[in-house]
């Protein structure tokens, strides 16, 4: 049977001045970090040690690094740019729910879980409603 090797990737992640994060992070929460090529993504949380941590990339990256979907990575607390426990995710998942619903009404056909990803990203950077209307 062969043997599955598994690396953790560490980085110089982008940290953000006078970010301080508000609330425990524990394992199965998301945090976001940035790596030196710009790219921020999301981290989900699998082990706590003090100020380390290591956790699963969750994001599909795209331009081109060591670690991508699905790989570990280890970071410290001053490395997170923003934070999500597991009630913020479930909001997420509902969310995500209704642009699978919502995109599958408009294309005609299911969506790939990568489209999926690729739009929710996009969007969920920025959830504020504009003050005018989109034309």
């Amino acid at each position: 049977m062969p043997i599955l090797q598994s690396n953790v990737f560490s980085d110089y992640w982008v940290q953000i001045d006078g970010f301080v994060i508000d609330t425990y992070v524990i394992e199965g929460d998301s945090v976001k970090l940035k790596n030196p090529r710009g790219e921020s993504f999301w981290v989900i949380v699998t082990g706590v040690y003090g100020t380390t941590f290591t956790g699963t990339v969750n994001n599909h990256l795209i331009l081109g690094s060591d670690y991508n979907y699905n790989d570990s990575v280890t970071f410290k607390l001053a490395d997170i740019r923003e934070h999500k426990d597991s009630e913020s995710k479930n909001q997420q998942a509902q969310m995500l729910r209704v642009i699978i619903q919502e995109l599958t009404e408009i294309l005609g056909y299911v969506p790939s879980i990568e489209e999926v990803e690729s739009l929710f990203t996009r969007f969920s950077r920025n959830l504020e409603v504009p003050d005018e209307p989109i034309a």
